[in-house]
């Protein structure tokens, strides 16, 4: 990448990477059981440039279905899309109790995509 292109990335158009995010979600229900995956962040509010990442937000039934999630999704990488995902594993009851209150799963609940 030129560093005309670092400083000035492109913007890449929203149905692509909402193709990428619902790519990467068939994938991890393939290998784990989350009650709901959510986009956040520059994917959800049509803002993704070139060297963005992919936010996801999944919401587990419990502590321990999360602990299982997270090492069965340890097998599912790579993702098979042209930019880095983060996942940020939550239990229902902690995205419940936060959702309004501020931070991640604030933002995920108000302004993200339900894939």
């Amino acid at each position: 990448m030129s560093i005309a292109q670092r400083l000035n990335p492109q913007p890449i158009d929203q149905s692509i990477v909402l193709g990428w995010a619902r790519s990467v979600a068939a994938k991890i229900r393939q290998f784990s059981v989350p009650e709901n995956i959510i986009l956040f962040g520059s994917g959800a509010e049509a803002n993704f440039r070139e060297g963005s990442d992919l936010d996801l937000l999944l919401v587990y039934p419990s502590l321990e279905t999360l602990r299982q999630g997270r090492k069965m999704l340890a097998k599912a990488r790579p993702f098979g899309v042209p930019c880095p995902v983060d996942l940020i594993f939550v239990t229902r009851e902690r995205y419940a109790a936060s959702k309004d209150l501020g931070g991640i799963c604030f933002v995920a609940c108000h302004e993200g995509i339900n894939l």
